[in-house]
């Protein structure tokens, strides 16, 4: 969002950015194998709860201590209750498929920022017809763009525009993000920049200071919090890693 609002040409995007920050990073290959079909409705009880025995019967043969079951909204809640009211292995955690999360999310988002002006700002640029699905989150690809990229830009762009920065810092800091360094770096060797970590405390300074403007101040920097969790939890489900999918849901 920066390297966008000092015009750095050659800054990757967010895909491309998150892509090249991640691919030292060493991994393991997920092996995908067909289980049982079960001759049931999915809606069945029976057959939730046959689905949630063969799991922990699985994983106990694994000694895996946490048995992780995931389901798609219809069926979560079913899974919920049946793992609470049953004798099923203590161990065993419903989980909320990725997908549905985020859209229920976003949802929950649109409806906090029902009449802020949100509305009238994606209107600039959507069709006025899909903005009520994408306040919603059922336009799932428009709604990510909206969240993850665009009205963010937007509102850093304001913040940095506050921000009272030195010419010499700007071009100190246009130069880094240009560089190969940066484009090729971890994002912990980012985030333990000196440049980096300075521009962080001037930013959340400033957004201290908008955030004690008013009750409307308050709700888009509220708003800027809550994208900021949803780009951790696409950054969580992406790279599959348990601790900033933890952080996310806490």
């Amino acid at each position: 969002m920066c390297a966008q609002w000092l015009g750095v040409i050659k800054c990757p995007g967010w895909n491309e950015f998150m892509e090249t920050i991640t691919d030292s990073r060493e991994y393991q290959e997920t092996q995908i194998s067909f289980l049982p079909f079960v001759n049931l409705p999915p809606s069945s009880p029976d057959c939730i709860h046959s689905v949630l025995m063969f799991a922990a019967q699985e994983c106990k043969k694994l000694n895996q201590r946490t048995c992780f079951v995931t389901f798609d909204q219809p069926l979560y809640i079913k899974a919920r209750n049946i793992v609470e009211s049953s004798k099923l292995n203590p161990q065993i955690v419903v989980r909320l498929g990725g997908f549905h999360l985020l859209m229920s999310f976003m949802g929950s988002i649109g409806y906090i920022m029902a009449g802020s002006g949100l509305r009238e700002l994606w209107k600039t640029i959507n069709a006025a017809n899909s903005i009520d699905k994408m306040m919603t989150g059922h336009a799932y690809s428009r709604a990510v763009r909206a969240h993850n990229m665009l009205t963010p830009l937007c509102l850093s762009k304001i913040i940095l525009d506050k921000i009272e920065l030195t010419e010499e810092y700007k071009i100190t800091l246009k130069n880094y993000i240009s560089s190969t360094d940066y484009i090729t770096s971890t994002l912990e060797d980012i985030e333990n920049h000196e440049i980096i970590q300075d521009l962080i405390r001037k930013v959340e300074n400033q957004i201290k200071i908008i955030a004690s403007r008013g009750k409307t101040a308050t709700l888009w920097i509220q708003y800027f919090y809550l994208v900021h969790i949803l780009r951790q939890f696409i950054y969580a489900e992406r790279i599959g890693s348990w601790y900033p999918h933890y952080f996310c849901r806490q």
